[in-house]
């Protein structure tokens, strides 16, 4: 695979180092699980401690295992907690770390680690998993050490690592899921299931129908625009954006700015003083907004993720993103990017990379988002968004999906 802006001889060998950690922890996990108690009934431990679209990519396998009647705990961000539909079978676990931060001082600070928050915060996880079979799917070694230290046992992992796509030590480390270049990060995960027993399962992509309802009218002239993302080398240049505003405006279609807490002054700067913005303060006010949006341009972030888990229409802005591992899953939604040219190829997103990035969206014309967003048939799109909203459990179980 083909990648730019990957680990440096430093970071691979922390990672040599945390391999051997890890093959050490797993062997004291496994004396314990022959001693210690286990939880009252078989439990699934999924660990995934990053953003808004992973939690979006667990939707499918935390549905097909609450179907199967198997206890889900899924240990993550607390502000992610009303992605995944509520249920019986399945808990909620707080975790925050710092790995997770695109600041690389935070990222790799080790006090960051060694400090009375972070060790109070492992033995309270401990506390409630102790016992699971536990379920990385980032292919991260640092996940899976941590999974041990929750107490569960066996541990299951894909074999590369999502952020840089090297292929992570494991056999004597954990229990591997093979990754597959051609399959979306949803697809990916469904890939756990024969390890826990559960053979094969036709599932349909991420559908969050309990964050809206089939109430709201969509505007079939309002498109929603969504400047913003997670890492800077992810952005385009702003004064495309305000050419996609103003040739939007000339074909008589209203765009409104989308963005989450304290970004209303970014997307202006982003799109033009002129445009409506609208603000997200939690997951609803994101599901509420874009109720009544009938397509999204956006780059690649949490954001895009949920209009497409929303059944709505996504126009993607892809430069070092992998593909189509992020890609939307919708029938109308198109993903534009230049992946076939060298100045394109994935990264690995942290800051060295982030001028990479940035040439990599560059590549991307405004004439390419307009076509895409005037070919998209707008009536069919604010149905197939109603539709997705209207779904009930049963019918999303039984729509058209992938069988593994």
């Amino acid at each position: 695979m083909n990648t730019v802006g990957s680990f440096d001889f430093k970071r691979r060998i922390g990672g040599v180092v945390l391999g051997l950690i890890a093959v050490s922890v797993r062997m004291i996990a496994w004396m314990f699980s022959l001693i210690s108690s286990v939880l009252e009934k078989r439990t699934v431990v999924i660990f995934e401690p990053f953003g808004m679209g992973d939690i979006i990519s667990l939707d499918p396998l935390v549905k097909v295992l609450i179907k199967n009647n198997i206890k889900t705990l899924v240990v993550a961000k607390e502000r992610w907690n009303q992605l995944l539909p509520p249920s019986g079978e399945m808990s909620w676990v707080d975790c925050e770390l710092p790995w997770t931060s695109y600041d690389s001082d935070l990222k790799y600070t080790s006090s960051s680690y060694f400090n009375r928050k972070f060790i109070t915060s492992l033995f309270r996880i401990r506390r409630i998993c102790k016992g699971g079979i536990g379920i990385d799917p980032r292919g991260d070694i640092r996940s899976v050490i941590l999974l041990y230290l929750f107490g569960c046992y066996p541990v299951f992992s894909i074999d590369h690592y999502l952020g840089d796509f090297s292929r992570m030590i494991t056999g004597a480390v954990t229990e591997k899921v093979k990754y597959d270049d051609l399959l979306r990060r949803w697809e990916i995960n469904l890939r756990f299931l024969p390890f826990i027993d559960i053979k094969e399962v036709n599932v349909a992509p991420p559908c969050l129908i309990h964050l809206t309802s089939c109430d709201s009218e969509k505007n079939r002239s309002k498109i929603g625009l969504i400047p913003i993302a997670p890492w800077k080398g992810r952005l385009w240049q702003n004064s495309k954006w305000k050419e996609v505003v103003s040739k939007l405006a000339s074909s008589g279609i209203q765009s409104v700015g989308l963005c989450g807490p304290g970004q209303t002054c970014e997307v202006r700067t982003a799109l033009g003083d002129d445009i409506v913005v609208r603000e997200a303060k939690s997951i609803t006010d994101w599901a509420e907004m874009l109720s009544d949006i009938c397509v999204v341009v956006s780059l690649d972030s949490g954001p895009m993720h949920l209009a497409d888990a929303l059944g709505i229409p996504v126009v993607g802005l892809f430069g070092p993103g992998k593909l189509p591992l992020w890609a939307p899953s919708g029938k109308l939604s198109v993903v534009i990017h230049h992946q076939d040219k060298v100045e394109s190829v994935p990264c690995h997103q942290v800051d060295e990379s982030v001028e990479f990035g940035l040439k990599a969206m560059d590549l991307i014309s405004v004439e390419e988002i307009i076509d895409a967003v005037l070919g998209i048939d707008t009536e069919t799109a604010c149905e197939s968004g109603k539709s997705c909203m209207c779904m009930d459990n049963n019918s999303a179980r039984k729509s058209k999906g992938v069988v593994i």
